[in-house]
């Protein structure tokens, strides 16, 4: 990417502060693109941690698990209680692995912190090779 669009980055991840929820999507996009991923993880978290509406909670989730190998393939939303337990294991998960993912790496799915627990039940992740997680775990990386 051209380097002086990557200082635009950080100023986009400022801007999804104040992002409609229509648009945040988006805006997450477009400061991963930007190669902002340290700041985008961090505002994700926050955002996760503050976030007690059940779309917004799911939108902001499902953004931040982009730091991970494997990809959305199923959610069912999530309950109150999951809303309260999910965020303080995302910031340690963040915060574990914050040099790889301000590196731009995608976290593999047997890297130490993947638990089920980051997720809400009934969501499922799955890999290029249709893998599903966590119901049938997926392959340790070669």
């Amino acid at each position: 990417m051209h380097a002086q669009l990557t200082v635009l980055g950080p100023r986009v991840v400022e801007a999804m502060k104040r992002t409609p929820d229509f648009l945040f999507l988006v805006m997450n996009e477009f400061a991963h693109e930007l190669g902002a991923y340290r700041e985008r993880a961090l505002l994700l978290v926050d955002r996760l941690t503050n976030e007690h509406s059940p779309q917004r909670f799911d939108a902001t989730l499902t953004a931040l698990l982009s730091v991970l190998e494997a990809s959305p393939r199923s959610t069912s939303g999530s309950t109150e209680a999951e809303r309260a337990r999910i965020p303080p294991l995302w910031r340690a998960f963040v915060t574990q692995h914050l040099s790889e993912i301000a590196a731009g790496k995608r976290i593999l799915m047997s890297a130490p912190g993947v638990t089920p627990a980051l997720l809400p039940a009934g969501w499922r992740l799955g890999d290029d090779d249709n893998h599903e997680w966590p119901a049938s775990q997926l392959p340790p990386a070669p």
